[in-house]
């Protein structure tokens, strides 16, 4: 015998959710108004937890209380709110979104058309919210005459049959073409259920359909079969299974479920049905499984992380979307995890959109829902769009997560993803220049661009979503524009800015857009410095003058002191003639000294200005390193002329002849007598020749003769009349 399980068979994601909810808030101080679901074994569990089970408002003594997941009537939660009453809203998002429609149509003037059971739960709590104004249509008959003059808004129930549905409409569309906008309000899962079932009874001779009798969805699920597979029966407990399968032989069992039943009576049934049994299928395929195979299929979709599931919509709140993926568990997309850019809007999804998402790690407390990253999945479409543009050439960037290795284990590369695309950058191409450590790299962001296939080599399958790329060649590519537009730049005359990169002992290395220059100690300043910091400091800009370009060897020379003004400039503004300084004798020359007046500004002290007495030797009247108090006589361009004799007290003239006289006096030796001459001495001399006039040589500034000021006597007039006694040296 052959046995196939519909895979669609059990709790939908609405049922799910709400017999977890409710669960996880059963106590004995819990209310339940009305069924849950329409299923025993999942009552009984919650009764089990002490909640009670009401049919009438009136009758709730407790302060909390659960709305099963039909839904309830508007005026009931309304009293339940104003009596204080803690709800536990256990509303499929599916009927839900019926309630949304149906108010928000209500209000704007619309009649209500509801397509379904004008006794079930369901439709009930729908018409509440029309003020029960609703007409409800159960089959083609139903459809009576319309008032052309007014609007109308049509939905169904979640569990309608949906060809029955589909037949509706097409009759209201054809009498009301614009009178009717028509909601398509019937749960996906109902679908699918209602589509494998019509699958199943046309290719079985006998069908298990599995749920309560007063299950809305079980028994169109039952009449779907039936009308296809006259053998299918109604199974609501295991008993029931054993029944038949004990009086009636068949060759072929098809097993389907409501909603509402619960997985373990399924499996139950399963199990009876299926000893001895090795031929068992799933309906999505025709591969021979085992009894673990089916048990293990009752998990519904392989949960996993990073997974990609396709994903339907079930609820929507501020904290995430609640989604159904085909498996046992609903999915859960946090905001966090829903969009790339962050902004999270609750109306941008509706209950029944779909979407992919990738299964992630759940980490919050809540273990009853599987964790989804819509945001993952949106960034592999948005990195494979990308991707596309790589492919022709664009920059871009990545970070890349790994290094590459080869057998052997040695780096050859990064490694990063761009959607579903590879990207390798080798080792050569990560930066101009040998990469020591490729680690360093992991986890920082690279510019790229795509790399040509090298000659011959062509895409294969294998490596279709490999892209090999370079950042060396866009570094190298800016360099070469950065140094052309650097080198047209420098102009000798030009004024650049540069930032002070380091010092050395003959100068400072100047960084000018990128590129190293050198400042000599030389071209620093106007005076001598001991060494570059004394002018520069390390990592400020200053403004440099280009002094010479030598582009084949790669050198830029800078001046500093080009651009500040000369200290004999400064000078000319801080001195002026009669200024009276204070300097150090710096260097000594026979015509004067030079006088540092402050750093790089000398004046010259002429030997005629130093004193009034003659000075044959300006060392013995002056040394390195005196300090002295000197007058500005003349300030000349960058020349300027000192007088330290100004300062001086100028001599009485009558004091010096005196001091003349008296030592005329004491050194004037005692007169011979004159000897007569006779003619023999007058003969014997020579006669008296004319000296030549010596030429005259050019004043060189200093003085040759000392002068008197008392008049025009000189040192030979003065000791014209004296006589000397030389003595042996023996007395």
């Amino acid at each position: 015998m052959k046995i196939t399980v519909a895979k669609s068979a059990g709790f939908c994601p609405g049922v799910r959710h709400a017999v977890d909810t409710a669960l996880g808030s059963a106590d004995s101080d819990t209310t339940l108004l009305g069924e849950l679901i329409h299923n025993d074994c999942v009552n009984d569990l919650l009764k089990e937890k002490g909640v009670k089970f009401v049919d009438d408002i009136a009758d709730i003594d407790t302060d909390k209380v659960i709305l099963r997941s039909h839904g309830e009537k508007k005026d009931v939660i309304d009293k339940l709110v104003a009596d204080g009453k803690q709800i536990v809203n256990t509303i499929c998002p599916y009927v839900q979104k019926i309630h949304d429609i149906v108010r928000k149509k209500y209000l704007d003037g619309y009649k209500v058309l509801i397509v379904g059971n004008p006794n079930h739960p369901e439709i009930i709590a729908v018409n509440s919210q029309c003020d029960y104004q609703a007409q409800i249509i159960e089959n083609e008959t139903d459809v009576i005459s319309l008032d052309i003059d007014s609007k109308y808004v049509l939905v169904s129930q979640t569990t309608f049959d949906v060809q029955k549905f589909g037949k509706i409409c097409e009759k209201i569309q054809n009498l009301y073409p614009k009178s009717v906008v028509i909601f398509n309000t019937i749960c996906y899962t109902t679908k699918v259920r209602q589509d494998e079932a019509r699958f199943l009874a046309s290719t079985h001779d006998t069908v298990f359909v599995i749920g309560a009798r007063h299950s809305s969805n079980t028994v169109k699920l039952f009449n779907i079969c039936k009308e296809i597979c006259p053998r299918t029966y109604l199974i609501e407990k295991v008993s029931d299974a054993e029944s038949v399968k004990k009086n009636i032989l068949f060759d072929s069992l098809a097993i389907t479920a409501g909603a509402s039943t619960p997985n373990e009576l399924i499996m139950e049934v399963t199990n009876i049905m299926s000893e001895e049994v090795k031929d068992m299928t799933l309906s999505a395929n025709n591969e021979t499984i085992t009894m673990d195979d089916v048990m293990n299929s009752m998990k519904f979709q392989d949960v996993r992380a990073g997974k990609r599931v396709k994903c339907t919509v079930v609820d929507v709140k501020e904290e995430g979307i609640y989604v159904s993926f085909g498996a046992k568990k609903e999915g859960f997309v946090s905001k966090d995890n829903a969009t790339i850019d962050g902004n999270y809007n609750v109306d941008d999804y509706k209950v029944g959109d779909t979407f992919e998402a990738i299964i992630i790690e759940n980490t919050s407390k809540d273990k009853n829902y599987v964790s989804l990253s819509k945001k993952a999945v949106d960034e592999i479409i948005e990195g494979d769009k990308k991707a596309q543009e790589i492919l022709s050439g664009n920059e871009f960037t990545v970070v890349c997560d790994r290094v590459a290795k080869d057998e052997k284990g040695n780096p050859k590369g990064l490694i990063a993803k761009v959607g579903t695309y590879t990207v390798f950058v080798p080792a050569s191409h990560v930066r101009s220049g040998f990469v020591k450590n490729l680690d360093d790299y992991v986890g920082k962001k690279l510019r790229l661009r795509v790399l040509p296939p090298k000659d011959g080599e062509e895409a294969t399958k294998k490596n279709a979503k490999r892209i090999v790329a370079s950042q060396r060649v866009i570094l190298e590519e800016e360099k070469a524009k950065r140094e052309e537009e650097f080198w047209s730049s420098m102009v000798v005359g030009e004024v650049v800015t540069g930032k002070v990169k380091r010092f050395t002992d003959f100068g400072a290395f100047v960084s000018v857009n990128g590129f190293d220059c050198l400042a000599r100690k030389m071209d620093l300043a106007w005076y001598k410095i001991d060494k570059p910091e004394d002018v520069l400091t390390l990592n400020e800009k200053y403004e440099f003058v280009v002094l010479s370009v030598d582009r084949e060897n790669n050198k830029v020379s800078l001046g500093y002191k080009q651009l500040q003004p000369t200290p004999y400039e400064i000078a000319a503004q801080k001195y002026v003639v009669g200024d009276i300084i204070r300097g150090k004798v710096v260097r000594i020359y026979p015509f004067g000294a030079f006088v540092s007046i402050e750093p790089g500004v000398d004046g010259l002290v002429h030997v005629s200005q130093v004193s009034y007495t003659y000075i044959k030797d300006l060392n013995e009247a002056l040394k390195v390193g005196d300090e002295v108090d000197a007058k500005i006589v003349k300030i000349d361009d960058k020349r300027i002329t000192l007088s330290i004799k100004e300062l001086l007290p100028e001599p009485v003239a009558e004091e010096v002849v005196e001091e003349e006289a008296t030592e005329a006096e004491e050194v004037k030796p005692a007169k011979k007598p004159a000897r007569r001459k006779t003619d023999a001495d007058t003969e014997k001399a020579p006669k008296e020749r004319k000296k030549p006039a010596r030429e005259k040589k050019d004043d060189d500034g200093e003085p040759h003769e000392w002068i008197s000021d008392n008049g025009a006597a000189t040192l030979g007039d003065l000791f014209k009349d004296m006589t000397f006694d030389f003595e042996s040296s023996d007395k």
